[in-house]
């Protein structure tokens, strides 16, 4: 494998446009190289540059980023199918954006183009901070920026960091859909993003969970379990799946609703609840 910066069709020059992933805190692009662009990224309060492109360099263009933003961290990546050390880069990743996130600090992911390495960097921040399945952090980024294509190799590690993470992976069947998320190997499961995958741990379906669990749509923050009361589910983005008690009765188990915008935990908010609120 050659060791010389090298990227794919997907990472060529285009228009610079920021595209907002987490308002006031997360923005994803492609290289900054012109000192109006470093302008149109003060302007929306970013104070960090995240740059994961092997071939992209602060000083590049003479604008000495390092020196005009606070904190500047560059994790060189090439984008190709055989890339390696591609967790590492991942969890360096997820600890400066955590970083970031804590001080207060809106950050600018990007690499060469804003459509395969930073965007596989932004999806594996959402899924480490929110918890959520590919499926979903895909599709949430997809929905905010257009265009993005992730290499195979780089969907085969963000499955590989969702079932680390979770303890499950998405499978599902192949779609004739241009908009899922590519198959990192023929033969292989089928990444994430289309009706119809269920989740396994460990390569094994647990007895106890039911194999109708509804995927998580996007667009939807929640779908209700066939056979429940959509009055009883709790509003916000919490992750539901139904498992069976000692008593060989389903309920529910949800994690605590995130909202989408913040990722700060919400509170569950019951039927009885909303109809005293005042505010309705």
């Amino acid at each position: 494998m050659s060791d010389s910066p090298t990227s794919t069709d997907s990472e060529e020059m285009h228009e610079f446009s920021i595209s907002t992933i987490l308002p006031g805190f997360l923005f994803l692009g492609p290289e900054i190289t012109a000192p109006e662009h470093v302008d149109q990224l003060r302007a929306v309060g970013v104070k960090r540059i995240l740059n994961v492109a092997i071939e992209c360099d602060p000083d590049d263009s003479g604008l000495g980023l390092r020196d005009r933003f606070d904190r500047y961290l560059k994790i060189p990546m090439r984008d190709i199918v055989e890339e390696e050390n591609v967790a590492k880069c991942v969890k360096e990743v997820c600890e400066f954006l955590d970083d970031a996130r804590l001080h207060s600090s809106p950050t600018y992911v990007h690499c060469k183009a804003g459509k395969s390495r930073s965007v596989t960097a932004v999806i594996a921040y959402l899924i480490h901070a929110n918890h959520w399945p590919l499926s979903r952090a895909y599709a949430f980024v997809l929905d905010r920026r257009k265009g993005i294509c992730p290499n195979i190799g780089f969907v085969s590690e963000l499955m590989t960091f969702e079932e680390q993470k979770l303890g499950g992976k998405s499978l599902l069947p192949h779609s004739k859909s241009t908009s899922a998320i590519p198959t990192p190997v023929a033969g292989a499961a089928t990444p994430p993003g289309a009706p119809g995958y269920t989740s396994t741990l460990g390569g094994r379906r647990p007895s106890h969970i039911r194999e109708s669990l509804p995927p998580m749509l996007p667009g939807h923050q929640h779908v209700p379990l066939e056979g429940h009361d959509a009055d009883d589910v709790a509003l916000g983005s919490a992750q539901e799946v139904e498992v069976r008690d000692s008593s060989g009765r389903y309920r529910h188990a949800r994690r605590a609703p995130v909202d989408e915008e913040t990722l700060q935990p919400m509170r569950r908010v019951s039927k009885a609840g909303l109809e005293s609120s005042s505010w309705l």
